[in-house]
């Protein structure tokens, strides 16, 4: 299996989506809050290590896209 840097991956993040789900930790405190800055995925995380994930952030109506920045798993 490859790894390291030579390994790029795109995240999308719905501002809307997470803000809205971070309205609703205080009413689900039996469950962990969700860290500051990451991503969920079903995929096998053993892929990603030592790869770049590229993080493209979608807001608004219409919806505009940008780089919202990147970081080494």
């Amino acid at each position: 299996m490859s790894r390291g840097r030579d390994k790029h991956f795109v995240g999308y993040h719905n501002f809307g989506k997470m803000e809205a789900d971070r309205g609703n930790e205080e009413d689900e405190a039996d469950e962990p809050a969700a860290p500051e800055w990451g991503f969920m995925t079903k995929k096998s995380p053993d892929q990603f290590i030592g790869g770049i994930v590229w993080r493209i952030t979608g807001e608004g109506q219409p919806r505009q896209y940008f780089l919202d920045g990147w970081f080494v798993v």
